[in-house]
């Protein structure tokens, strides 16, 4: 299957050559990763890792993972 990335009105599909699906269930790593880009944006100074990890309520191991993921892609950096 190849898929493709449809936006249709205020539903997201994916469209394979089977035809669309509907995106039902969120994919948390995604939305925690995209969660912890948000309090990065709105910070007015720089954050660590512990104060990241208390606003986005995730525990401190899984928001240092998906930092430094996000650090891999080029999404975030250390100073």
């Amino acid at each position: 299957h190849v898929w493709h990335v449809k936006i249709s009105g205020a539903s997201l599909f994916l469209k394979s050559h089977s035809g669309l699906l509907p995106v039902s269930q969120p994919v948390q790593s995604v939305e925690r990763a995209l969660g912890i880009l948000e309090i990065l944006g709105n910070a007015d100074f720089h954050l660590g890792v512990s104060e990241i990890a208390e606003s986005s309520e995730l525990p401190l191991s899984t928001t240092h993972r998906l930092l430094a993921t996000l650090a891999d892609l080029g999404y975030v950096e250390q100073n």
